[in-house]
């Protein structure tokens, strides 16, 4: 079942990356036709563009996708009081009185790679942590991560192909 999971978990992903290259393109179209194009001339022109952060994301996503899959966009679902970002359920509930663990879980991380293409210092214990967080304080079984990283280079080449 993990093979049919993870296919899920991709769909998702791929989905998630729609969602998020609509808004970026929003975004990016209203700065660029702003009456004001100057005051924002050196700002990003999407959703890497100042305090958007990884609820805001996480709302993106939610908002847009929970009409397709079943969603908990937060859920106390580590040992202790830590949240869950995304909690997906594979099996589908049709009636839940009481808050139950989902199938699927999801840490959301924000990312960042340096201009040679190595990742931050910061990015990295970020994604360390949250493995680790994953593995040793969350009991659902199908774990996964969601890193996010704006390239703001048009040499630097990604290799996404899991994702295609």
């Amino acid at each position: 079942m993990s093979n049919t999971i993870d296919k899920y978990v991709i769909q998702f992903c791929q989905d998630s990356l729609k969602v998020l290259k609509k808004y970026n393109n929003k975004i990016n179209h209203n700065l660029s036709e702003s009456e004001y194009k100057e005051f924002y001339k050196y700002d990003s022109k999407g959703v890497a563009i100042y305090s958007i952060t990884e609820p805001i994301l996480k709302f993106i996503i939610f908002s847009e996708l929970c009409k397709k899959y079943q969603i908990w966009p937060e859920g106390n679902f580590y040992n202790g009081k830590k949240l869950l970002d995304i909690g997906l359920f594979y099996k589908t509930v049709k009636n839940i009185e009481e808050e139950i663990a989902p199938d699927i879980a999801i840490e959301m991380k924000w990312g960042g790679i340096k201009k040679n293409g190595e990742f931050a210092t910061w990015s990295l214990k970020n994604l360390v942590s949250d493995i680790y967080k994953l593995n040793k304080e969350c009991d659902i079984k199908n774990k996964y991560l969601m890193q996010f990283i704006v390239i703001h280079s048009d040499e630097m080449e990604i290799d996404n192909t899991l994702l295609k």
